[in-house]
């Protein structure tokens, strides 16, 4: 296996910022609790691991080929924007607002339900239909 593809889920690629908006985990638990966690509470630890996982979904969702194709669109736009001698609206990078503006709720409710028993069981058949 290869050095890139062994690594490939565990670093960031240049150009991942520019399709979707990016929180850490922490300003996610704030924007969805309007509270900081307690420690040693399950529920926010519990939260927090959906936190995670749809943070590194919203990132690894897209090939790398994607996220240059991306990035390369962007550069163009902002060169003939220069061109043209205007200035290149850009979404505001932060701070951002301290609550779900995003409706990463909808997000993490997706994930959670994928995750339950019947779902599962679904999925896994119809994993074998499509390896059958």
């Amino acid at each position: 296996m290869g050095v890139q593809k062994r690594f490939r889920f565990k670093v960031g690629r240049d150009g991942d910022m520019l399709q979707s908006s990016f929180q850490c985990d922490l300003c996610w638990f704030r924007n969805l609790t309007a509270r900081n966690p307690t420690r040693n509470r399950i529920a926010d630890k519990y939260l927090f691991v959906f936190i995670r996982r749809k943070n590194l979904d919203i990132f690894w969702s897209r090939s790398v080929s994607t996220v240059q194709s991306i990035k390369g669109s962007i550069l163009k736009f902002i060169r003939m924007c220069e061109e043209l001698t205007v200035t290149p609206t850009n979404p505001l990078l932060g701070p951002c607002f301290v609550k779900d503006t995003l409706r990463f709720i909808v997000a993490l409710q997706i994930l959670k339900s994928s995750l339950l028993p019947e779902n599962t069981i679904t999925l896994i058949n119809d994993l074998k239909i499509i390896v059958a």
